[in-house]
């Protein structure tokens, strides 16, 4: 399908796109413009969910299966989106991880950026090893008892290659990996993190600032001092011992 003749300046879509299945809800709210290629929003939806780009994937839009053989030669505008519409994004066809799209508002552009931006979001999309929902739901259990799992969580961390956190939303990193542009080369089909080196992967991306990571630093602590523990509640218990020793 062509592009249809420019017809004024091209538009601003807002998009909230959410996986199915999973709660805590995972989502993201976006700006995009109508003109970008379905290729190029692939690789937009990859950059603010997070995922790796290593899978097969297709966008499903009024019916039609649309994967990467159509993409570069299609546009957002095409379909005459209008607000509250719907289509379907697909990544990972094993799996699979099913997104919902809604266009929520579609306005004329005040300020043109220069790439899409990440307005809105929560929680942070499964890690590729996991293998579907219920996986993720047991997989994500460990975490909602940070402090009593703590090294068991810590293990999975290392086991990733990242301090993965299902909590984790990290809007201006996102934007700055937005304005970077890395989403314009997800299309040629090769992976956005081969080395992980990409910020996402960062201590910088999952850092918060709460009790877990604050017990996280503890640990580190103790641990140096040739101190073991197995569980959270220890980890304070010999953090709170040592202190008063120190003292």
């Amino acid at each position: 399908m062509d592009p249809k003749p420019n017809q004024g300046p091209p538009k601003i879509i807002q998009l909230k796109i959410y996986q199915e299945g999973i709660s805590p809800m995972i989502w993201r709210r976006v700006l995009v413009r109508e003109d970008i290629s379905l290729a190029e929003l692939h690789g937009v939806f990859q950059t603010i969910m997070g995922w790796e780009n290593i899978h097969l994937n297709k966008f499903i839009i009024y019916g039609r299966h649309l994967d990467a053989f159509y993409r570069t030669e299609m546009y957002l505008k095409d379909f005459c989106f209008r607000k509250g519409d719907k289509f379907l994004y697909e990544y990972n066809f094993y799996v699979p991880w099913n997104h919902q799209v809604r266009v929520e508002k579609i306005v004329s552009i005040e300020k043109d950026l220069g790439h899409p931006l990440c307005i809105a979001g929560k929680n942070a999309c499964p890690p590729e090893e996991i293998q579907g929902i219920s996986e993720f739901i047991e997989f994500s259990n460990i975490y909602r008892n940070d402090i009593l799992y703590l090294l068991k969580i810590l293990e999975i961390q290392k086991g990733l290659g990242y301090p993965y956190r299902p909590d984790v939303f990290n809007k201006s990193l996102i934007n700055q990996r937005l304005k970077n542009k890395a989403y314009i080369n997800l299309p040629k089909n090769d992976p956005l993190f081969p080395d992980r080196s990409d910020p996402y992967f960062s201590d910088a991306y999952w850092k918060k600032k709460d009790l877990f990571e604050s017990v996280k630093m503890m640990y580190k602590c103790i641990k140096k001092r040739g101190l073991e523990a197995e569980n959270g509640y220890e980890v304070l218990s010999l953090f709170l011992e040592e202190t008063v020793c120190i003292k």
